[in-house]
């Protein structure tokens, strides 16, 4: 959800005049929004700060697609939510005309939007000293009656099931507000008629536009009169018994009165017509949709196979790992008594290494002690020697050294070093 952009977008000043682009952005995000979060706090502050782009229609293209009862539910909250509540009635009553139009355009099977709009927007049209909204006819006129189209069928007030009380409130602010519009366009006179007969549905007809109340009562109507002459110039014919004399008044209200049934038939007739063209358009719709269905079923079918091939290699590689997980399982096994084996040598190991450290230090002891008693041995002969070092050789010497020489290789082949031997 692009808080940001919506930040950006309900920043637009004369959001009335932006571009198509920027609030087609907008009513995109708000749908989006909407669909996420439901009406909660953030979404009724930006349907609020954002009305000005296109009124209603996020609101409407939300709830379109809902259950009777979803929709029910979301416009409830709604109207019980701050937009209505709130201080700011221009902007309330804005919002509240542009979800009228939308209540009789878009919703013609459920008329739960109508019916709320119909109880509220009596209460929203006056401000705080009980006066008329200053831009109320204009607002009625650009939001309302410009959105009207030619097949547009208004359902008579009294079908809705609302109390007589809602109903008179709605008629007299409508019909007031919609009297001061100044234009005379055909949806402005079907509207007003709409509003004072409220028992009677009626279809805007965009081909002739409803007399105003001077032309029905205008008793110089040139067809009336002609036919006023023609008839005191014929001679008096039989008058039946039950006849009841018209003035030229009434004629007129009853030509009035037909001119705006052939209207609505008219309109009947297109309404019809143009029916039938959409529901050809919904049948070619309909085959589109069944040509595709076949070729998504076709799709189906080839993976529903590729799935079936797929399922008997994923049965055969679990069978491979079944396999492979009870030799890993055998070699673990083997691996832990070869773990457990190799424990044990390296503590025998240790063992013998004390073994050896004990033998050895025992052996670097009796070697030196052999050694000392070598030289301990030796050490008057080297006495001796020391003492002739420095003396003239002579023969008595030499066989002095003679005899010395024998005596410490005696002593070193008695110590078990024995040089002739070797």
């Amino acid at each position: 959800m692009d808080y940001a952009l919506l930040d950006e977008l309900v920043t637009t000043q004369k959001k009335t005049d932006a571009p198509k682009s920027k609030k087609a952005q907008y009513n995109a995000e708000m749908v989006k929004l909407l669909t996420v979060e439901g009406f909660s706090e953030r979404a009724e502050y930006y349907l609020r700060a954002g009305a000005g782009f296109s009124g209603a229609l996020p609101f409407v293209e939300y709830i379109k697609p809902l259950s009777v009862e979803e929709r029910s539910n979301r416009i409830s909250a709604l109207i019980t939510g701050s937009m209505f509540r709130g201080d700011d009635k221009p902007n309330a009553f804005r919002y509240a005309i542009s979800l009228l139009g939308y209540s009789i355009t878009w919703f013609l099977d459920d008329h739960t939007l109508l019916i709320e709009m119909i109880k509220v927007i009596p209460s929203l049209a006056y401000n705080k000293d009980k006066h008329l909204l200053k831009d109320a006819p204009k607002v009625v006129e650009k939001t309302f009656l410009k959105h009207l189209k030619s097949d547009t069928i208004l359902p008579p007030l009294y079908s809705l099931g609302l109390k007589d009380i809602f109903i008179k409130e709605f008629r007299n602010v409508m019909v007031n507000i919609v009297s001061l519009i100044p234009s005379q366009s055909d949806a402005k006179g079907f509207v007003l008629l709409w509003l004072k007969n409220p028992q009677q549905p009626d279809v805007i007809s965009a081909e002739k536009e409803p007399k105003t109340e001077s032309e029905e009562h205008n008793t110089d109507s040139p067809a009336i009169i002609r036919d006023s002459a023609e008839d005191e110039s014929k001679p008096a014919s039989p008058v039946p018994a039950d006849y009841k004399k018209y003035d030229v008044r009434e004629l007129g209200q009853v030509a009035s009165e037909a001119e705006v049934f052939a209207g609505r038939l008219r309109a009947s007739i297109r309404f019809f017509a143009e029916t039938q063209k959409e529901s050809e358009h919904r049948r070619e719709k309909i085959d589109a949709l069944e040509r595709e269905l076949a070729s998504v079923k076709r799709r189906a079918e080839e993976s529903a196979s590729v799935i079936e091939r797929l399922e008997k290699e994923n049965t055969e590689a679990n069978g491979t790992i079944s396999d492979l997980r009870i030799q890993l399982l055998d070699a673990k096994r083997k691996n832990d008594e070869q773990a457990h084996q190799l424990d044990a040598m390296r503590q025998d190991i240790e063992k013998l290494n004390s073994v050896i450290s004990v033998f050895s230090a025992d052996k670097q002891n009796s070697q030196s002690e052999q050694l000392n008693a070598i030289a301990s041995k030796l050490k008057a002969e080297y006495v001796d020697f020391k003492e002739a070092e420095q003396d003239s050789m002579t023969l008595d010497l030499g066989e002095n050294f003679r005899c010395q020489l024998q005596s410490v290789f005696r002593i070193l082949a008695k110590a078990g070093i024995d040089v002739e031997k070797r």
